[in-house]
């Protein structure tokens, strides 16, 4: 995914920001926070052991997962896969519940 500040328009100032954080709330194969409930049960701590952050260069995902369990790696893999390839289409449908929701519009 090409998303990093330097590519925003003034306008569109932190835009990646925000796809950064809703990125975890759904992609196309996880939906309705299935991210964070997947690393929470592997024992994973929201921030703490999974996290975001946006530059003007890039946006870095970190998961830590145990890596003695394949499975669960397997799966951290595909979040991440999913981070990078799945996710603007859910982030638009995210954003306008959002907005709709507050009644932002």
């Amino acid at each position: 995914m090409n998303c990093r500040s330097v590519l925003e328009e003034e306008d569109e100032r932190g835009v990646a920001h925000i796809v950064e954080h809703l990125a975890f709330s759904a992609t196309k194969r996880y939906n309705n926070h299935d991210i964070v409930k997947f690393l929470e049960s592997i024992g994973a701590e929201f921030g703490a052991c999974q996290n975001a952050v946006t530059s003007s260069d890039d946006t870095v995902y970190e998961l830590l997962v145990p890596v003695d369990k394949p499975e669960l790696l397997s799966q951290a893999i595909s979040v991440l896969a999913e981070f990078s390839s799945e996710v603007l289409e859910s982030i638009w449908i995210n954003l306008f519940k959002l907005i709709y929701r507050h009644k932002l519009f």
